[in-house]
């Protein structure tokens, strides 16, 4: 595949379509270039400019509203661990109370059980996407994903600790794309259970974000 002199990037385009369009005057009269049509690509650069800037914006404003609910997750999580430390040191709690509020992990048998399925969020960030997930009593998770026109899922990874994060940049760095991810559970280095219900995410991830 023949190498584009256009660059990828935003930041590198718009530095190279700036340099262009500053250069290309004394060429008009050869090239039979209007200015018509100059005022046109420099109108069409500025939007491309504010389009870049409103992107940038938007991804900072998404990254700083993720930290702030992950923020109040944390504050809510201690809240609730406190109150259920409690309740498990009261002379009226019984493990029964216990797996009725799901404060205890579920007896599953030392193999795993074979009807297990993973559970799991996917939050876009600026550099890639966050995959959370819950680990119970497995080892793991094996992560797969497919995206743009992929037809197969591939293998993204196995994950130990919550959360896995997916920060490839996209297949087009200037266009969106879908990303489909699911997951299995691992037990001591081998699959168990089903799959996980499929999680789809949209996003734009460029180098320029990494």
């Amino acid at each position: 595949m023949s190498k584009d002199y256009i660059p990828s990037p935003d930041t590198d385009f718009s530095f190279w379509s700036g340099n262009l369009l500053s250069k290309i005057e004394p060429y008009k009269p050869t090239f039979g270039i209007t200015d018509a049509e100059i005022d046109d690509l420099k109108v069409q650069r500025d939007t491309f400019e504010k389009s870049v800037k409103d992107t940038e914006v938007a991804k900072t404003t998404l990254q700083s509203l993720v930290e702030t609910k992950n923020t109040i997750r944390a504050k809510f999580e201690s809240v609730i661990r406190k109150m259920v430390a409690h309740m498990k040191t009261h002379k009226d709690y019984t493990p029964a109370i216990g797996e009725d509020l799901g404060v205890v992990l579920p007896a599953t048998p030392s193999k795993g059980s074979p009807t297990a399925k993973p559970t799991f969020t996917a939050t876009l960030l600026a550099t890639g996407v966050r995959l959370d997930w819950p680990k119970d009593i497995y080892s793991g998770v094996i992560v797969q994903g497919k995206r743009g026109e992929e037809t197969a899922f591939i293998l993204l990874g196995t994950d130990t600790r919550s959360p896995f994060e997916d920060t490839r940049v996209n297949i087009n760095p200037a266009k969106p794309e879908t990303r489909i991810f699911r997951m299995r559970y691992v037990l001591n280095d081998e699959e168990v259970g089903l799959w996980s219900d499929e999680v789809k995410v949209y996003c734009l991830i460029d180098e320029g974000t990494r």
